[in-house]
């Protein structure tokens, strides 16, 4: 997790920089990356590996990068206050289904991880 790419897109959110702190924007950063014990939701990161077990190793470099691309905007975004995040958890929950199902064929994955990203920039206006 790249701290710095998180602290610039909080710096860059006045909306939410009013409502919430950087401590507990970071806090909510790592919960997505890392999951919750309990009730046990699974991160990004035990999903990233999950998926990549799935792939051919020929197209592991390209979804690992499509991965942690779509990754960084999801959290960045779903960390936010819930009063102006354009990520729910449902839309996580959502996405984490069509994403495992998705890999079984690495050109899909990367279809459904970039109209993700295209859903996010399209809520973010």
């Amino acid at each position: 997790m790249d701290e710095s790419y998180f602290k610039t897109r909080y710096e860059a959110d006045a909306a939410n920089r009013a409502k919430q702190s950087w401590t507990d924007h970071l806090g909510w950063v790592k919960t997505f990356y890392e999951g919750k014990r309990f009730p046990p939701i699974p991160g990004w990161n035990d999903r990233e590996r999950d998926i990549l077990k799935r792939v051919p190793a020929a197209e592991a470099g390209a979804v690992r990068a499509a991965l942690a691309e779509t990754g960084r905007l999801l959290a960045s975004e779903w960390a936010k206050d819930n009063s102006v995040r354009k990520v729910s958890t449902d839309d996580l929950r959502r996405w984490g289904g069509e994403f495992g199902d998705a890999a079984k064929d690495p050109s899909s994955l990367l279809k459904a991880l970039e109209a993700v990203r295209a859903e996010i920039a399209r809520r973010a206006g």
